[in-house]
């Protein structure tokens, strides 16, 4: 009797299950996995600022040209500056134009579509021009890349 009240009168430790603990991590793992690959971020420099747009769609990226203050470039490689490209007559930018025949030749597949990053104050005669020049590249789909805000 002596002993069984002993019992009764220390203090029990508390013990932590450690299985429940590591499943509950294990499905927080494979949950952040596969929700993390969801939306494809393109890594805009710091001299773009994008336009703001409430569009839902998901980029699909292939081939990105960067339309800065001062040049634009072809998957990160300076191709033209601005000033050249806007004093420049016509729709259509030789230089850009072989800069992207380059860019698909070193890739397998024929790339037909195009990302556009422009910053928010690029004028709209030099972005329509870019776009021509796509066009007339063989890229038939251009996208305009934008932050995505909220609805309004």
């Amino acid at each position: 009797m002596k002993r069984r009240y002993q019992g009764l009168m220390q203090p029990q430790v508390a013990r932590l299950n450690l299985v429940s603990l590591m499943d509950i991590f294990t499905i927080l793992v494979f949950f952040l996995l596969l929700n993390s690959s969801d939306v494809p971020v393109l890594q805009a420099t710091e001299s773009i600022r994008l336009p703001d747009s409430v569009a839902s769609g998901k980029p699909i990226i292939m081939l990105t040209i960067s339309i800065d203050a001062d040049a634009i470039f072809v998957a990160g490689e300076r191709v033209m500056s601005v000033a050249a490209a806007t004093a420049q007559d016509g729709s259509h930018l030789p230089a850009l134009a072989v800069a992207l025949n380059q860019a698909t030749t070193a890739t397998i597949i024929k790339a037909t579509k195009v990302t556009i990053m422009g910053d928010r104050s690029t004028d709209y005669g030099l972005l329509k021009k870019v776009i021509s020049t796509c066009a007339e590249s063989g890229f038939g789909q251009v996208s305009l890349a934008v932050n995505q805000v909220g609805a309004r």
